[in-house]
């Protein structure tokens, strides 16, 4: 078995679509489906319905995508061991962020971690969210930070490390600017200006305004928090951001007003749950518990 057909066949489970799927692993949509299909002749099982318009995963290939990603995981730490050319190496655990880190004092975290488990090297690679759980899923990572509103609770374990909450950006001299707290709805005439959909926050504030009765009007989609505050200030529009982004760059003309109904944006370490056999792993994670998080 060629364990790129596992790789593949990863990447395709993740997205639901094969031109996606090519697109992402640099290679034709031809060659994708021919090695799926070489996959599956190997296995005997059909692993994608393709019946429908959408394709989806069979109950063969649930079970495959389970064990694929361990056999990568393995696969890709057995390489690292390899490049130690015969010297005894600490294991290691990859920890893909989305990029607050000094909003959130991650590297302090990061720190403590270390200094609890001297025996595990931390690696942390910065990432925009939608890249962080398909990266887990494909073994390419052992840990996620990311916010817990994104995180599949039937997919991934997870463990708080920062409280957070969406709120209200505002022009100084909005009329809403003074006010104690709002209603989503109270904003459905607004322009909004968003990070966008490699945050993953896009869709969620648009799903949160079209739950409240209205269809949010995005006039712009940035993926730099600075920018948009800076927007904000200039009388471009209004934002909804996680409120520690938008308090951390102190930027002069906003104001920040509270949901009335408390939206979390928490930051979550979040992990694979069939990982958790993992000795490194369940070290570094058990190690979490004794600090007195952020």
């Amino acid at each position: 078995m060629d364990i790129r057909d596992l790789r593949f066949f990863l990447e395709l489970a993740e997205t639901g679509n094969y031109l996606n799927a090519a697109l992402n692993l640099g290679i034709s949509q031809s060659t994708l489906s021919k090695r799926i299909i070489a996959l599956e002749a190997e296995l005997g099982k059909t692993l994608v319905d393709r019946s429908r318009r959408k394709i989806s995963i069979t109950e063969a290939g649930i079970e495959v995508q389970l064990h694929a990603t361990r056999i990568l995981s393995v696969h890709r730490k057995m390489l690292m061991a390899l490049e130690g050319s015969g010297t005894v190496r600490a294991p290691l655990i990859t920890i893909l962020s989305i990029p607050v880190l000094a909003a959130y004092d991650i590297p302090s975290l990061l720190g403590r971690l270390g200094k609890a488990e001297p025996g595990v090297e931390l690696r942390l690679v910065e990432t925009e969210a939608c890249d962080i759980l398909p990266a887990i899923l494909r073994g390419e990572a052992e840990l996620g930070l990311i916010r817990g509103v994104f995180v599949d609770q039937s997919r991934f374990e997870s463990v708080s490390l920062y409280d957070d909450e969406a709120i209200v950006v505002l022009p100084l001299g909005h009329p809403f600017s003074s006010a104690e707290s709002l209603d989503l709805l109270q904003l459905q005439h607004e322009r909004f200006i968003l990070m966008d959909k490699q945050t993953l926050q896009l869709d969620f504030f648009t799903s949160l305004c079209v739950k409240s009765g209205f269809q949010p009007e995005i006039v712009h989609a940035s993926t730099h928090a600075d920018n948009i505050l800076n927007m904000v200030s200039s009388g471009l529009g209004i934002s909804l951001l996680p409120r520690r982004i938008a308090e951390f760059p102190k930027e002069p003309g906003i104001s920040i007003v509270p949901l009335r109904t408390r939206t979390s944006m928490n930051i979550v370490m979040a992990w694979q749950r069939s990982a958790g056999n993992d000795l490194p792993l369940r070290l570094l994670l058990d190690g979490t518990s004794r600090f007195q998080l952020i």
